[in-house]
C-alpha cells in the first residue's frame, strides 16, 4: 500500500475499495481463464454464442481471453 517513502499509490488503494479499471479487468480474466480450466467449461455450458462489438478495435489480450 505504502511504498518506503510513505507514498501511498492510486492503484493499491482502488483495488483496496474494490474498484479496478478496465485494463485490469481484463488481466485478472485472462490468469483466471488461463489457470481455471473448469471456467472454461462453465462459460461454455452456460453460452452458446459470445459476440464481440467492434472486433477490430479489440486488443490482443481480449483476443487471447475468447
Amino acid at each position: 500500500m505504502f511504498n518506503e517513502n510513505g507514498i501511498q499509490y492510486k492503484e493499491n488503494v482502488s483495488l483496496i475499495n474494490g474498484i479496478i479499471s478496465h485494463d485490469e479487468l481484463l488481466i485478472i480474466a485472462e490468469h483466471l481463464f488461463e489457470n481455471y480450466i473448469k471456467l472454461n467449461d462453465i462459460i461454455k455450458d452456460k453460452f452458446k454464442f459470445i459476440l464481440v462489438d467492434e472486433y477490430q478495435d479489440t486488443n490482443e489480450l481480449v483476443i487471447k481471453i475468447f
